[in-house]
Protein backbone atom coordinates (compact mmCIF):
# COMPACT_ATOMS: atom_id res chain seq x y z
CA UNK A 1 0.00 0.00 0.00
CA UNK A 2 2.85 2.40 0.79
CA UNK A 3 4.30 2.03 -2.70
CA UNK A 4 1.05 2.80 -4.44
CA UNK A 5 0.54 5.90 -2.26
CA UNK A 6 3.99 7.39 -2.73
CA UNK A 7 4.63 6.06 -6.24
CA UNK A 8 1.47 6.53 -8.34
CA UNK A 9 3.30 5.48 -11.51
CA UNK A 10 3.41 1.91 -10.14
CA UNK A 11 -0.27 1.51 -9.27
CA UNK A 12 -1.27 -0.07 -12.58
CA UNK A 13 1.66 -2.49 -12.70
CA UNK A 14 1.29 -3.63 -9.11
CA UNK A 15 -2.48 -4.10 -9.47
CA UNK A 16 -1.99 -6.04 -12.69
CA UNK A 17 0.41 -8.62 -11.25
CA UNK A 18 -1.51 -8.85 -7.96
CA UNK A 19 -4.47 -10.31 -9.87
CA UNK A 20 -2.48 -13.48 -10.46
CA UNK A 21 -1.22 -14.12 -6.92
CA UNK A 22 -3.23 -17.33 -6.62
CA UNK A 23 -1.63 -18.92 -9.69
CA UNK A 24 1.38 -16.95 -10.93
CA UNK A 25 3.43 -17.94 -13.97
CA UNK A 26 7.02 -17.19 -14.97
CA UNK A 27 5.77 -14.15 -16.86
CA UNK A 28 4.32 -12.69 -13.65
CA UNK A 29 7.57 -13.34 -11.81
CA UNK A 30 9.48 -11.53 -14.54
CA UNK A 31 7.10 -8.58 -14.26
CA UNK A 32 7.53 -8.46 -10.49
CA UNK A 33 11.32 -8.56 -10.84
CA UNK A 34 11.16 -5.75 -13.39
CA UNK A 35 9.14 -3.61 -10.95
CA UNK A 36 11.69 -4.31 -8.20
CA UNK A 37 14.57 -3.38 -10.52
CA UNK A 38 12.77 -0.15 -11.39
CA UNK A 39 12.33 0.62 -7.68
CA UNK A 40 15.98 -0.04 -7.01
CA UNK A 41 17.00 2.38 -9.76
CA UNK A 42 14.59 5.11 -8.66
CA UNK A 43 15.01 4.80 -4.90
CA UNK A 44 15.23 8.57 -4.35
CA UNK A 45 12.04 9.38 -6.31
CA UNK A 46 8.57 9.69 -4.84
CA UNK A 47 6.01 12.03 -3.40
CA UNK A 48 6.50 13.60 -0.01
CA UNK A 49 3.42 14.66 1.89
CA UNK A 50 4.08 17.52 4.30
CA UNK A 51 1.81 18.80 6.99
CA UNK A 52 1.03 22.46 6.40
CA UNK A 53 -0.81 24.96 8.52
CA UNK A 54 -3.39 25.90 5.90
CA UNK A 55 -6.01 23.65 4.35
CA UNK A 56 -5.56 24.97 0.80
CA UNK A 57 -5.19 22.43 -1.97
CA UNK A 58 -3.13 23.14 -5.07
CA UNK A 59 -3.43 20.93 -8.15
CA UNK A 60 -1.98 21.01 -11.66
CA UNK A 61 -3.31 19.38 -14.80
CA UNK A 62 -2.51 19.07 -18.48
CA UNK A 63 -5.77 20.50 -19.78
CA UNK A 64 -4.94 20.50 -23.48
CA UNK A 65 -4.87 16.69 -23.66
CA UNK A 66 -1.48 16.47 -25.38
CA UNK A 67 -2.34 19.10 -27.96
CA UNK A 68 -5.45 17.34 -29.34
Amino acid sequence: MYLTTTRPNLVYNVSLISRYMAKPTKLHLQAAKRILRYLKGTFDYGIMYKKVSSNDMVAYTDSDYAGD
